[in-house]
């Protein structure tokens, strides 16, 4: 574990590891409760199932190699992958794997999801580097339930 997070996209055996860990991560668990008025009771709020959650983060990839840096691959080989999972509409695993500074795992995130926005950020100030600001959105598989119809039993 490096630095107590480590970031990872796993779409099938490819597991694609970010080299430098972003310093912030935004995990939104929204909701879809509906808010009624009823007539002399005022309002009320009908709870629902929660929304797809939704991750934000923006992510560094160096051109070159610092002291708390993994490995520098192309950014071309994460621009690719990026570009196929949105292409091939792939969901993948997002996965944030947390560790204390002693090493002793804590907690992780772990979900499927769709790779919604990518943006390329290139600005002078941060020199070769290309900041990649990243939006996901849960996944669920979905499909059609056929239900057995009940026997009578005499």
């Amino acid at each position: 574990m490096y630095n107590g997070y480590e970031f990872y996209f796993k779409d099938g055996s490819d597991v694609l590891t970010f080299p430098i860990t972003p310093s912030e991560l935004s995990i939104k668990v929204g909701s879809n409760n509906k808010t009624v008025t009823l007539i002399d009771e005022g309002d009320i709020n009908i709870l629902k199932s929660p929304s797809l959650i939704e991750v934000e983060f923006d992510a560094r990839f160096p051109m070159r190699k610092y002291p708390y840096s993994r490995r520098v691959s192309s950014f071309k080989t994460y621009f690719d992958k990026f570009k196929e999972l949105k292409e091939n509409k792939t969901p993948f695993r997002f996965i944030v794997a947390r560790a204390t500074p002693g090493g002793e795992r804590t907690w992780d995130t772990n979900i499927q999801v769709a790779l919604e926005d990518i943006e390329l950020q290139e600005n002078a100030d941060e020199g070769d580097d290309v900041i990649v600001s990243i939006k996901l959105k849960q996944y669920k598989d979905f499909g059609v339930k056929i239900l057995k119809k009940a026997t009578a039993t005499t």
